[in-house]
């Protein structure tokens, strides 16, 4: 009897152990004394917990969820104070928790995940963190810390001077020091900016955006076709990002005087570094495939700013019976071609040599280090 009682008493302490033990391991509750909205105090507290579990855990599973649950906690209120706090906690928590992290196997997985957290909060409030995360010796982190500037554009256009300084500058630095082609390729996607300004945003802001952001771009333009003629795949496809942008950018400018001049320059210099690649490329190979994509683009975007019908590039590369010989033949010359229809407009031949005679190379710029993405 007493070996029967003391057996029940032991499950019963084991079952509030268990209790107690499972109610530890809960978050805390999201949510103010009276049940609605939570206070700032709250909020930290819930954003403390998942971040520990996303710097300590091992299980990237576990991982993962920390920074989904985080995210679920930031959209669970309709509230735009609610989501401004949680955001800007947020933000404040990572880059704290960025310095803190040890350097063990999982210290880039965990970057990442907290990276796209705070990508993924469209607040104002977190583009200070987004200022230290493109800059961050993590290309990951730096590629997410763009695409929540993507994200933030609008508002922080719409937010004045501050905010859309801080942008212009981040764009200004890095879109000449990024050394990852990827990361490169969000930058010029920040950039795409519409031609009509939304209701939040003042005309002039956003028409004086568009120059700015132009006027970067064109800045960031020969590093790019560098790289490009020198067959860097990451770098192609950001030079194919950044040709939509420029279309956007400069075609709203395009009624004023020699305003369409310098994006046909800077499109016949990227056509010219894209066939500089794509003439010492192997048939079937990705370098190939992604120049004669980026050269049918150039010639595309040409036609589109000058209304010029030909099309002998997209001729030559695309006619069936063509040998690999003869698409190279006529492509190079339908290239060359191309600066005398621009005559016009004033379009000077590129400082690039279309066919590699020996031991030429793209004068346009010094060769740049390899991106960390190759």
């Amino acid at each position: 009897m007493a070996r029967a009682h003391s057996t029940r008493f032991a499950a019963a302490v084991l079952v509030v152990f268990v209790a107690v033990t499972a109610w530890a391991d809960q978050p805390p509750k999201l949510a103010g004394p009276d049940g609605g909205l939570p206070d700032r105090l709250a909020i930290q507290q819930r954003i403390t917990y998942w971040l520990d579990a996303l710097a300590g855990d091992e299980d990237i599973r576990k991982i993962t969820e920390a920074r989904r649950r985080l995210i679920s906690d930031y959209l669970h209120f309709d509230d735009p104070q609610f989501r401004y706090d949680y955001a800007s906690l947020t933000a404040t928590s990572v880059l704290k928790m960025f310095g803190q992290l040890n350097d063990g196997e999982l210290r880039q997985v965990r970057e990442l995940n907290a990276a796209i957290a705070v990508a993924r909060m469209d607040q104002v409030s977190v583009q200070p963190a987004l200022e230290q995360m493109i800059v961050h010796r993590n290309p990951a982190v730096r590629l997410w810390g763009w695409r929540g500037f993507a994200a933030i554009r609008q508002l922080s256009l719409a937010q004045g001077e501050g905010p859309a300084n801080a942008l212009f500058e981040a764009l200004r630095q890095r879109s000449k020091a990024e050394p990852s082609g990827l990361v490169c390729g969000v930058i010029f996607d920040v950039m795409a900016l519409p031609p009509v300004a939304p209701e939040t945003v003042p005309e002039d802001v956003w028409a004086a955006a568009s120059k700015t952001f132009l006027q970067i771009l064109s800045a960031s333009w020969s590093r790019c076709t560098t790289h490009v003629s020198e067959g860097r795949l990451p770098w192609i496809d950001a030079a194919g990002r950044a040709l939509p942008t420029l279309k956007l950018l400069a075609r709203p400018h395009s009624d004023e005087p020699d305003a369409v001049k310098e994006p046909l320059q800077l499109i016949v210099n990227l056509m010219y570094a894209a066939f500089r690649a794509y003439d010492r490329s192997e048939p079937g190979d990705d370098v190939n495939s992604t120049t004669s994509a980026l050269l049918l683009a150039c010639e595309s975007a040409l036609r589109s700013f000058t209304g010029i019908t030909d099309s002998a590039i997209k001729a030559a590369l695309t006619k069936r019976g063509n040998t690999a010989e003869q698409k190279r033949d006529q492509a190079g010359l339908a290239v060359a071609a191309w600066v005398k229809l621009l005559k016009d407009y004033e379009v000077k031949k590129p400082d690039i040599k279309l066919v590699d005679n020996g031991d030429e190379t793209p004068a346009d710029a010094a060769p740049e280090p390899a991106p960390d993405d190759d």
